[in-house]
């Protein structure tokens, strides 16, 4: 069991249809018509990796989501003074209303308020109910790039929409 909490066979099948299903939706970067999609789907994919592990480590260490919140914010601030020598000349380059909007979309409400109601929920549900969530991020992503940029869902991707969000409700659910 990981930390304590064994993960039931049902859910273990729910997972990896959730795998199934996000994998469906990440064939079209291999074998669709956007060469080098798939340097997207491997980011995404280390992405979900990284939440797996913060999830593990939030419930190992027993850390409240505020805390948790509080180190991820110092810490990712903590990598500004690497990364602006290599960017802030670009940086100083757009209008300050671009910067401020960033500020606020990706720093508060993506980097702050996100992760705090993550680090609630797996607080309240769980580790192995929480690891589940996070498949939403691509569904979203594919519904919205469908829903406002007009991009196409074709059958293998409409197959991963239903596969990910089915065995994400299964795994929360049961």
């Amino acid at each position: 069991p990981i930390l304590r909490e064994a993960p039931t066979r049902g859910r273990i099948a729910a997972l990896a249809v959730m795998a199934a299903g996000v994998g469906l939706m990440g064939l079209d970067g291999f074998t669709g018509d956007f060469p080098g999609a798939w340097k997207g789907d491997l980011l995404l994919v280390c992405a979900g990796i990284s939440w797996s592990f913060f999830t593990i480590l939030l419930r190992a260490w027993q850390v409240p989501a505020i805390p948790a919140v509080a180190a991820v914010t110092i810490l990712s601030s903590a990598l500004l003074p690497v990364w602006a020598p290599f960017r802030l000349h670009i940086l100083l380059e757009l209008p300050w209303q671009s910067i401020a909007f960033q500020a606020v979309a990706q720093g508060v409400l993506v980097g702050a308020f996100s992760v705090f109601l993550y680090a609630k929920a797996a607080e309240k549900l769980g580790a192995t109910k929480a690891a589940a969530l996070p498949v939403l991020g691509p569904v979203v992503a594919v519904v919205s790039a469908w829903l406002i940029l007009g991009e196409p869902l074709g059958p293998t991707v409409l197959a991963g929409l239903v596969l990910a969000v089915g065995g994400m409700l299964a795994a929360v659910l049961f």
